[in-house]
Order: structure tokens, then C-alpha cells, then sequence
């Protein structure tokens, strides 16, 4: 019989977090553990280790950035684009600010098999090893999908790829600003990377100030593609400096299934 303290407990969480955690944990003890964390504010997708992408289980751990359905939602419609876009032609896809790999990873689900390369790149060890689990755990290991560890805003950065030449860019970025991101829920400022949330300038727009050149220099195949996942206010912000670098052209602004402007793809 369940203890009062676990009925309590129990009560401060919806019926269907309690089915997953339940379906869980290998015991009773497990469970109560499961949820004084859950309680306490951690998040969900870090006590259960993973969380649904597409078709995909991605691991979760802390601090790698929890993968969200907004993402999903845009993934999904970028492999429909780049199906019309290059068709019978494998992709050579590099991914920045990888975290999980989760981008990269449905793309490769989505499209026909063996038509996807792909490489993640991201400043975080953790994430690169969390990635690299998540590649093998989906069948998709070296050389369908590798990583590397490297900070995209250094001058550096695009001279370590030189050798490469890309079909797709995708990036999900940090571009928080710091207005905002101390106003953001416990849940995830408590628990999820800061680095991989927060653009350190007033406006989040750090890092959207860099892609431009990286892309350029980057999407070396004729009839490029990029996209670029964006904060709730940056879309218009962000658009206007792809179209002033003058590189790029058929700039679009993609909604989240919140009508929300969530997604910046263009085309070299």
C-alpha cells in the first residue's frame, strides 16, 4: 500500500506525468525518488532520460538543451523543403549548436536512407557525447552522423571546415536575451545549460550576427540551404540581416504550430 507520503506527493503531478513515471521506474522506491525530483521542478525529459522527437527517442540528460516541439515542428517541414529542393542527391548537412543531435537525426529519419550526411558541431562536451549516443541509438553512427567540438563564434571557425562543402545548414542557437532569460521558468534555468539559452546581448541577436558570414562561407554547393530557429520577437530581426549580407536570397519566415515566427530559411 502506498504511503501517505507518496500519496501526497503523487497529488502535486498530472495523471499522465505519473503513467510515465510509473511506467519507469523499476520500483516503488524508484518511483518516489522519480517524483520528489519531478516536485522539486526538474524537468520531466531529464528524470525519464528521454523524450519523443518525430519518430525518434532522444536521450535527455542535464544540462544539454531539452529538444522542443516547436523544433519538431520546423524539422519536419525543412525535410519536406529540402525534398522538393534536392531530389535523388544525398545531403551533406552540418549542424550548429548540435546539443542532442535531434535536428540532424529526424532529418536523417525522414529522408530516404543513405541520403543524409551530416555533421554536429557545438562548444559543449556533454552535449557532443550526449549527441553522439543518440546518433547510435537511432542507427544513424560515423559517418551518416559525426560530431565535433569547436566554438562557432570564433574567428576560427569556419577555417577548420574549409576542406567541406554543405548542402544544409540548420542551427537552433542561444538567443535569449538577458531581459528575458531571468524571468524564465525555474524548470529551465535551474536545470538546462545557460550557455546553450542565453545570447549575451540585449537584444539575443549575438549569435544571428555571426551566421550570415559562417553560412556564406560554409554552403559552398550550388542552391544552398539554411535554416535558422529563432526567438518569439527576432524573426523580422533576424530576416533583415540575412537579406543585408546580400548572399542569400528566397528568405522565409516559417510559424510554429502556435503561430508564433519560428524559423528563418533562405538559400544561397
Amino acid at each position: 500500500m502506498a504511503s501517505t507520503a507518496f500519496k501526497n506527493l503523487a497529488k502535486k503531478v498530472s495523471l499522465q506525468e505519473l503513467k510515465w513515471l510509473r511506467d519507469s521506474a523499476p520500483n516503488q522506491q524508484a518511483l518516489h525518488n522519480m517524483l520528489v525530483r519531478r516536485v522539486a521542478g526538474e524537468p520531466l525529459q531529464y528524470i525519464l532520460g528521454n523524450t519523443p522527437f518525430g519518430p525518434l527517442t532522444i536521450k535527455t540528460r542535464p544540462p544539454t538543451l531539452i529538444p522542443r516541439p516547436e523544433t519538431e515542428d520546423w524539422t519536419y517541414k525543412l525535410a519536406r523543403f529540402v525534398s522538393q529542393t534536392f531530389p535523388s542527391k544525398q545531403l551533406n548537412i552540418v549542424d550548429l549548436c548540435t546539443g542532442t543531435g535531434c535536428i540532424p537525426l529526424l532529418l536523417s529519419a525522414l529522408l530516404p536512407p543513405g541520403s543524409v550526411r551530416s555533421l554536429g558541431i557545438d562548444i559543449s562536451e556533454l552535449a557532443c557525447q550526449l549527441a553522439l549516443e543518440n546518433a547510435a541509438e537511432a542507427g544513424f553512427s560515423h559517418p551518416v552522423y559525426r560530431v565535433q567540438q569547436d566554438n562557432i563564434l570564433s574567428p576560427e571557425f569556419s577555417k577548420t571546415l574549409q576542406e567541406q562543402s554543405f548542402d544544409l545548414i540548420t542551427c537552433n542557437p542561444p538567443y535569449i536575451p538577458p531581459s528575458e532569460y531571468h524571468s524564465l521558468p525555474a524548470c529551465v534555468k535551474d536545470y538546462e545549460d545557460r550557455d546553450a539559452l542565453l545570447a549575451d546581448s540585449p537584444d539575443g541577436l549575438l549569435f544571428y550576427r555571426a551566421l550570415p558570414s559562417i553560412f556564406k562561407a560554409l554552403l559552398r554547393a550550388p542552391n544552398g540551404v539554411f535554416a535558422v530557429e529563432v526567438g518569439h520577437k527576432q524573426g523580422e530581426a533576424v530576416v533583415k540581416l540575412f537579406k543585408d549580407a546580400r548572399s542569400f536570397h528566397s528568405i522565409e519566415l516559417w510559424n510554429d504550430p502556435w503561430d508564433i515566427p519560428r524559423t528563418v530559411v533562405g538559400r544561397t
